[in-house]
């Protein structure tokens, strides 16, 4: 483990300006989030895959057994606990006539001690052929869901589930008892509030601080993206835009028919060094062609980043893989990096703890410049960021670690404070000290909004993470010369 440094200082006087139940003596509870609807969408013979994580014995099974075309696979259906499952979903549609078909997957939940049972529905949409139904709106899903499939909250108010989006689009669903996350809540107070509570102070500036924009992949649009940002907290600009295909090739994201908006004009115009995201698939045939085929596509994405002025990009892995599919990847990620380098680009590699397809001290030997850790984005509370958080911080050498947060599971009063209590307690474990920087994902990064988080991440990141060199708004256009006497 890494030295940090210390401070006998009480914790509330070290945050100056936060509201921190520390401070005021007193904890809260967890309250009812209003959570995303973790729709899958699947075109054709598509796969797909949500995250489970899960204190209590669980179980998944699909909603209708009759819907030959949904094909759920997991190491397990059942099991005591999970960290972290991925569950995989694949369409077979075989003969199917073209249109939209719609089923589920049924997360069932049991609680051994009270005999209690629930379950959540994961929404699964199928889109077959040309006639197939347009994306739907991600912010009136549930209206758009056929009645039963829009069940992101047990009925039984005994167990309490968070939900969160990751960089790609998938998601994470977190299942445990309300009790258990009330007392983590409070756990997390007793800790704040503990006089011993080490501080490594608010350290910086900062090389990377950015906002991942997610453009029409997450139904957003560039001008609700752009005019989210404070220029004066950030000094980067990540955001959707590329895809390695199945088959091993370097192409741009699609929503709707139509390539994502670009917002490499306005990350220009505004000082912003700009990394567009790569997205990819998992599965062990497409890890192999992205193998295979690394050196075509680290020269294309050379090649983009040259014609683009792009600063590099942020390469998004999620999936879990076996030891060979997991040295493929490793392997791809090296070449990638190692063309990018030579080319003045630099690669972010954004990854989390489940994610076993690239651990984050195998990305820690590649040439990859900077390993994104989206530990800070799993829900669960201090137990889960200590199980987390600080293997991760000594796995990867700090220069190189950029932390990434996410307001999905932080909704409501009770998510602002959450939020806060973890930058709190990352400060005070020394998690902030000589890292490269920190990231949100997505916008809106701050309130008001449509999606009800109460957490302003711009001033987060002042207060935490200030940048170096932030971006500036170009200077106002000047009057014209007067014409000559």
């Amino acid at each position: 483990m890494r030295q940090k440094p210390l401070s006998k200082m009480p914790l509330c006087l070290l945050f100056v300006g936060l509201t921190l139940p520390a401070c005021a003596g007193q904890g809260w509870v967890a309250k009812e989030r209003r959570n995303p609807v973790p729709l899958v969408e699947l075109e054709g013979e598509g796969e797909a895959f949500f995250v489970l994580s899960s204190d209590l014995p669980w179980e998944v099974q699909p909603v209708d057994p009759d819907a030959a075309w949904l094909h759920v696979e997991a190491e397990a259906q059942q099991g005591e606990a999970a960290e972290a499952m991925v569950v995989h979903l694949k369409a077979r549609p075989g003969a199917l006539p073209e249109g939209t078909y719609f089923s589920g997957v049924r997360v069932v939940v049991r609680d051994p001690a009270s005999g209690r049972s629930d379950f959540i529905v994961v929404p699964v949409r199928l889109n077959v052929g040309e006639t197939g139904a347009p994306a739907l709106a991600r912010d009136r899903l549930e209206d758009a869901l056929p009645p039963g499939l829009d069940r992101t909250q047990p009925e039984d108010p005994h167990f309490f589930v968070a939900i969160s989006k990751t960089l790609g689009g998938n998601h994470l669903i977190h299942l445990t008892l309300r009790e258990r996350e009330e007392a983590s809540s409070a756990a997390l107070v007793r800790y704040l509030g503990s006089g011993s509570t080490a501080s490594a102070g608010a350290g910086g500036p900062y090389p990377l601080v950015f906002p991942f924009f997610a453009l029409e992949f997450l139904g957003s649009t560039l001008a609700k993206d752009t005019g989210d940002v404070e220029l004066d907290a950030v000094n980067a600009v990540a955001y959707e835009r590329y895809r390695i295909s199945q088959s091993g090739a370097f192409t741009t994201l699609y929503s709707g028919g139509r390539p994502l908006s670009d917002p490499m004009p306005w990350a220009s115009q505004n000082g912003l060094p700009a990394y567009p995201m790569i997205v990819g698939y998992s599965n062990a045939n497409a890890v192999y062609q992205m193998w295979r085929n690394r050196s075509a596509i680290a020269a294309a994405a050379v090649a983009e980043a040259n014609a683009k002025g792009y600063a590099g990009y942020v390469l998004d892995v999620e999936g879990t893989a076996s030891a060979t599919t997991r040295r493929r990847y490793i392997e791809f990620v090296d070449t990638l990096a190692g063309a990018l380098d030579a080319a003045g680009k630099k690669l972010i590699v954004a990854q989390a703890r489940w994610a076993t397809l690239a651990p984050a001290a195998d990305l820690a030997a590649t040439r990859a410049h900077y390993i994104g850790s989206m530990d800070p984005m799993h829900p669960g509370g201090l137990s889960m960021w200590q199980r987390k958080l600080l293997p991760t911080y000594n796995d990867v050498p700090p220069g190189r670690l950029v932390w990434i947060f996410s307001w999905d599971f932080m909704r409501g009063a009770s998510g602002a404070q959450e939020q806060q209590a973890q930058w709190a307690w990352m400060q005070s474990e020394g998690l902030n000290a000589g890292v490269a920087g920190a990231a949100v994902f997505r916008t809106p990064a701050k309130p008001p909004n449509r999606f009800g988080h109460q957490i302003d991440y711009y001033q987060g990141f002042r207060d935490h993470y200030p940048a170096a060199q932030a971006g500036t708004p170009p200077p106002p256009p000047q009057p014209p010369p007067p014409p000559p006497p």
